[in-house]
């Protein structure tokens, strides 16, 4: 990534925190400035009063649009005493302008067009009941309220869990989206915890209300640990496909560009069925319901968990399995754009194992090359194989 797009991206990850009101952390200003710049830019975009006044400026964009710039600019140009007099005081100045534009940018188009926050691709996020869409920080704590300011549920860093007490009467749903790079926990009302993969998103009630079916959306894959409720069944929707449990273990890959939804039980009973047939099949541990999107038909096999499940534990295990299909998984795991014009190796098949908490995609490739000579170059745009 070139440097003045990683200034900008950055810009506009720092306005969504900023304007959702949450703390901003030094860690990715390290990346670009120097200790004296940073401590500055945090002072500015961390200072109670300016995190109020770009509260207040979000709520009134729509009766002054002119004025409210004003107060951004003047916001966010205070001179700094000496740092002025310095290229990087000047360009920590800039930066801090860059975040406010971002933020009158974000919601400018929102006001203008009534479309959502323009949030980078590369942060999770969790929208609301209200449509209101918030920046998950998996390296903070936070409490999640609803339109009403309802203490729902809260955060703790990589994880949110929903309050069982929630006085929450009729259905309302929130949309977790996990991007490519990424993993997050969720633990709904009942007891019900779910692990969503690189590229997921779910969509789940905020409280399952008695006398109604537990049921939730799914794209992407997440990995099911149901908690035990014989009156109300727990029904994964994954577009034409169903799944039906009542309290089960077991991983679902339904991403949209793959042609199967895979089924893998741990323990327990799945009923698996689609909309267009009255027809259902019945998966036991250890086995795995493959629904073909072309067929629109299942075939149930036995399989290894640790291919399906291993990616909570931060491993990715490969057997038999050719690189063009591994290229995909590589790609949401490191977020990370890789193009192979090899043929030849794309048909290769290959069996493999990876821990993705110590090993860089530079180290995979590197291995994967020893037993299929290859060659490959990175720049911003992401990895080309040659």
């Amino acid at each position: 990534m070139g440097y003045l797009r990683k200034v900008i991206v950055m810009a506009k990850s720092i306005a969504a925190k900023v304007l959702s009101g949450e703390q901003v952390d030094e860690a990715p200003l390290k990346e670009i400035f120097s200790d004296e710049d940073k401590n500055h830019i945090l002072s500015q975009l961390n200072d109670k009063t300016a995190l109020k006044t770009y509260q207040k400026t979000r709520s009134d964009l729509n009766n002054d649009r002119a004025e409210q710039w004003k107060k951004l600019e003047s916001l966010s140009v205070k001179k700094p005493k000496v740092l002025t007099l310095r290229f990087l005081g000047r360009l920590a100045a800039v930066f801090i302008g860059l975040v406010a534009l971002s933020g009158y940018l974000f919601y400018q188009i929102s006001a203008d067009s009534n479309a959502d926050v323009q949030i980078p691709e590369d942060v999770i996020t969790l929208e609301l009941e209200d449509g209101t869409i918030k920046v998950i920080d998996p390296e903070k704590g936070n409490k999640i309220t609803n339109a009403k300011g309802e203490v729902i549920g809260v955060q703790n860093k990589d994880s949110i869990s929903y309050k069982t007490a929630s006085a929450e009467e009729k259905l309302a749903y929130n949309v977790l989206k996990v991007p490519y790079g990424k993993k997050f926990l969720i633990s709904l009302s009942d007891g019900t915890s779910v692990h969503l993969n690189a590229g997921t998103s779910l969509r789940y009630p905020i409280k399952f209300l008695k006398g109604h079916k537990r049921e939730v959306f799914l794209d992407g894959e997440a990995y099911f640990n149901v908690a035990k409720d014989k009156q109300h069944p727990f029904l994964i929707n994954t577009g034409k496909l169903n799944i039906e449990v009542l309290g089960t273990k077991f991983n679902i890959s339904s991403y949209e560009e793959d042609p199967q939804v895979n089924t893998v039980v741990v323990s327990g009973l799945v009923k698996v069925y689609d909309d267009t047939s009255d027809n259902s099949d019945l998966v036991t541990p250890g086995r795995m319901a493959s629904w073909d999107r072309l067929t629109e038909s299942t075939i149930v096999t036995e399989t290894e968990l640790d291919l399906h499940v291993g990616w909570i534990e931060g491993k990715l295990v490969f057997r038999r399995t050719t690189f063009g299909a591994m290229i995909k998984k590589l790609e949401r795991f490191y977020d990370v754009e890789i193009t192979s014009t090899n043929e030849a190796l794309n048909e290769t098949v290959f069996s493999a194992s990876f821990d993705l908490n110590i090993e860089s995609i530079d180290q995979v490739l590197n291995y994967i090359s020893k037993n299929y000579p290859f060659t490959y170059t990175k720049n911003q745009n992401g990895i080309t194989i040659n």
